[in-house]
């Protein structure tokens, strides 16, 4: 068989032929062509295109499992990771007095209420901080604390 890919065959259909071909090789043509095919569609689908369950932690106490996208999936996306993160920088530098404007017109827009919850979280945090002091305070000074 040749290495070649025919122009007349999908990619996909070209690799289960070989892998076909070398099981038949390996293990001797003891399974019919049809059995063979099968085992090899069979594989080929779960190794490549389904999705995975991973353990993480396998052993510790906080072990789980994780689904986890298809092998396929997943070596497409660190793939395709770069040329969209380039696309997405080229975007913003094409457009970055547009998006300046509008961060500009938000802030303003948004500024007093920015200013009041700094505020207001400012106040709570001290408030909150004076309250667990006097708490551990009480306890501390409590009569039947040994």
């Amino acid at each position: 068989m040749s290495n070649e890919l025919s122009a007349s065959k999908n990619p996909m259909d070209e690799f289960r032929e070989r892998v076909t071909e070398k099981l038949k090789h390996d293990i001797g043509e003891m399974l019919p062509d049809e059995v063979l095919q099968q085992l090899t569609q069979r594989a080929v689908d779960e190794q490549f295109f389904k999705e995975r369950e991973v353990v993480t932690n396998p052993g510790g106490w906080n072990s789980k499992t994780e689904k986890r996208p298809s092998w396929f999936v997943e070596e497409v996306a660190k793939i395709a990771k770069p040329i969209i993160r380039s696309h997405i920088e080229q975007f913003i530098q094409a457009h970055e007095a547009d998006i300046k404007a509008a961060i500009d017109k938000y802030i303003s827009e948004q500024n007093l209420t920015l200013t009041a919850s700094t505020m207001i979280a400012s106040q709570m945090s001290s408030y909150m901080y004076t309250n667990v002091d006097m708490i551990v305070q009480a306890i501390m000074n409590h009569p039947g604390r040994v």
